[in-house]
């Protein structure tokens, strides 16, 4: 696996203008007719669907590779580009390709047949490359989809739209201003549901986290009915963080901002959730003109500090958690030495 051809956050906005939303993440799942489904598969079947599936051309830079030969850093780095799932269960026939430049991959042999997944800044973008690889498979495989349920799957909660959206979102307004308890009742009134970012660890970043419904929610919806009720969602949210944000652009933000570029600055060692931490804050005093600071720096190191990739970044099979935490800090170090005269400590 060739991870230097992914171009690291490449699916994390460039727009520091849009507030609170910083990424989308697309799943499609699809069955081929006449299979029976994943969990009833047998080993033969399981064999000759990937045999055909790795004929399917994809893209010329897609990157085919079975799960069970990627290395702990190849897996680790695809989790960390949210390519390759944690929570779907792998056989030694489930494989995939990666394509680096559509920030996408397509699996097969999972919990269903197809797995087609799709990142991008805007939904448009994530949902536009997901179809596009979708008529590519259709091209090969008949999907099983009924005219009455929509497509077939053997997960129940999905079957109908057989999609599954979520997206990144940064919402420092919102925790600031003290409204997370309400924000916590939105979530649940809306049947919605955090997960930690980022994906390598077990605890829930203060600003950002995904957001996604639950897998009932939008159990036999069409695919039209569910994109238009969860952005409409999102969108109320945004509009919530936007309303609490003007009450935090203030002195204490900046002190905080200052103290976290202090500490990416000079620190000789650095946790992951620290380093977090303090570019969270950086990314919202970027976007209330505390600090001038690169936003495509900030997005990317929010990616390219996680272990995965920092083991690819140095040729490690994998770094100890001490030599994580050195090799970070001396990343942050070089990239903002880059800003102090001019941007810091000359004024934004």
């Amino acid at each position: 696996m060739h991870l230097r051809n992914f171009k690291i956050a490449s699916w994390l906005s460039d727009n520091k203008d849009k507030y609170g939303l910083l990424a989308w993440h697309v799943v499609f799942y699809r069955n081929i007719s006449s299979v029976l489904f994943s969990p009833k598969m047998s080993e033969d079947d399981r064999k000759t669907l990937l045999e055909n599936f790795k004929k399917i051309n994809f893209s010329p830079d897609a990157e085919f590779s079975l799960i069970s030969e990627l290395s702990d850093v190849e897996k680790s780095f695809l989790q960390e580009e949210y390519l390759l799932p944690f929570s779907v269960s792998y056989n030694p026939f489930s494989a995939g390709f990666f394509i680096p430049h559509l920030s996408s991959s397509v699996l097969v042999n999972c919990d269903e047949h197809i797995l087609i997944i799709s990142n991008g800044p805007t939904l448009s973008k994530a949902l536009s490359v997901a179809r596009n690889l979708d008529d590519i498979l259709s091209e090969h495989f008949n999907i099983s989809f009924s005219d009455k349920w929509g497509y077939l799957t053997s997960n129940i909660d999905i079957m109908g739209n057989g999609m599954r959206l979520s997206c990144l979102v940064h919402t420092p307004g919102i925790r600031r201003s003290g409204q997370w308890g309400n924000l916590k009742e939105q979530l649940e009134r809306y049947e919605l549901i955090t997960e930690s970012f980022p994906p390598s660890t077990t605890f829930l970043g203060r600003d950002l986290f995904f957001i996604s419904p639950v897998y009932k929610k939008y159990i036999m919806r069409s695919e039209e009915e569910y994109i238009a009720d969860f952005e409409n969602i999102i969108s109320e949210l945004l509009k919530f963080e936007e309303k609490n944000r003007v009450k935090c652009c203030t002195m204490d933000l900046k002190d905080e901002a200052y103290r976290a570029i202090g500490l990416l600055g000079y620190a000789f060692k650095l946790d992951l959730s620290e380093t977090i931490f303090a570019l969270e804050t950086l990314l919202f005093a970027v976007q209330c003109k505390i600090v001038s600071l690169d936003w495509n720096l900030l997005k990317t190191l929010l990616i390219m500090l996680q272990p995965g990739h920092l083991s690819a970044l140095f040729g490690n099979p994998s770094l100890s958690y001490e030599e994580e935490r050195v090799v970070r800090a001396e990343i942050c170090r070089n990239k903002f030495k880059l800003f102090y005269k001019d941007k810091v400590y000359h004024g934004a």
